[in-house]
């Protein structure tokens, strides 16, 4: 055999014991790095955790409960609605709180389109969804709804320059619907209509597919449901327990596949699962009092993998036993008698 033919062999021995030392030792976690945010109604603050559900801690403690909440990763900030009458931001970390627009009704669910520069929340109390610069400047009405009518949810589809809302009328003269509009608030029209209250409203824009939260009732339990944008393919996807409103905000990880939800009424949590429903898990079970809305920084992007003691040892002989076969083919494949040189 000549030498080159066994250095080579010797050399994919090597990396083999490498590649194995590597599947060996890498701590499986999740796939992806975050945070997750979330209002907390009767503890008057906002709290966040990794996407893991650990390391949970308040950052933002409030005078006034805050509802809807939205991230602003490129400026790092946080921005809420104050169910009293107000939209404030603070930094990711909590500090410098600001008030930005003072002065609103009974303001609700929270969205920003942050390349358009713009806030977005609906306001229950004034039958409107209004919007406004992320500075707080430039209050303008976006949709008014007329009669006794409340939007409720939001949505932003800021690529298709669309918002979609949930108008519900509380004396049932007209159909409980989802509805959409260009952001400007021109081009109404109804998308379906749904059987309950709706909480919240996710779009899933590559796919296709609207997701919403139906709040149920006492005949039926709260549920996240998905359908195809024009409503056909109804699936629900997650039931709550009971037939309270035990669901009561969502989040969409499309670069992860998962849908984070907040449950606020027994048992409080916070949990998650694949975008089909499936394997749902709690993340957040101790801390909550009433949590409300939920928000989600995904831009960490993957997770560096790790590892534990024990594996870092294996991972070091195994590097160590790899040199050797690499050092010993440099220096020439020796006979197994007398320790001479093979000839070439």
């Amino acid at each position: 055999m000549s030498r080159q033919v066994l250095n080579s062999g010797r050399h994919r021995y090597a990396a083999a014991l490498v590649i194995m030392g590597l599947g060996l030792c890498v701590r499986p976690g999740s796939s992806m790095a975050g945070l997750m945010y979330w209002t907390d109604w009767s503890a008057s603050s906002i709290s966040r955790a990794e996407l893991d559900g650990t390391g949970a801690q308040a950052v933002v403690t409030l005078i006034k409960p805050g509802i809807g909440i939205d991230v602003d990763v490129k400026n790092g900030k946080l921005y809420w609605a104050q169910r009293i009458n107000a939209i404030l931001r603070s930094n990711l970390d909590g500090s410098g709180v600001e008030e930005l627009i003072v002065g609103l009704d009974e303001p609700g669910n929270l969205k920003l389109d942050v390349p358009g520069g713009k806030v977005y929340w609906t306001d229950i109390g004034t039958g409107k969804i209004q919007r406004a610069n992320l500075d707080g400047s430039f209050v303008e009405d976006v949709v008014t709804v007329v009669g006794n009518i409340r939007p409720w949810a939001l949505a932003l589809d800021t690529e298709a320059g669309k918002i979609y809302w949930f108008e519900s009328d509380p004396d049932l003269a007209q159909p409980r619907r989802i509805r959409r509009a260009n952001l400007d608030g021109s081009g109404v029209e109804d998308v379906f209509s749904v059987n309950d209250s709706v909480h919240d409203i996710a779009l899933d824009r590559p796919g296709g597919r609207i997701y919403w939260l139906e709040a149920g009732g006492y005949m039926a339990p709260p549920s996240i449901r998905r359908a195809n944008l024009d409503g056909t393919q109804l699936e629900v996807l997650i039931t709550g327990e009971g037939t309270a409103t035990t669901i009561n905000d969502f989040e969409l990880d499309l670069s992860d596949g998962k849908i984070y939800w907040v449950n606020f009424d027994l048992p409080r949590s916070i949990r998650r699962a694949n975008l089909d429903g499936s394997e749902v898990e709690d993340l957040v079970t101790t801390g909550l009092e009433i949590p409300l809305g939920i928000a989600l920084d995904t831009s960490a992007g993957p997770t560096i993998p790790t590892l534990s003691a024990s594996a870092l040892i294996v991972m070091i002989l195994l590097l160590l036993v790899a040199g050797t076969v690499v050092i010993r083919s440099r220096g020439g494949a020796t006979n197994r008698a007398g320790g001479a040189p093979l000839p070439g």
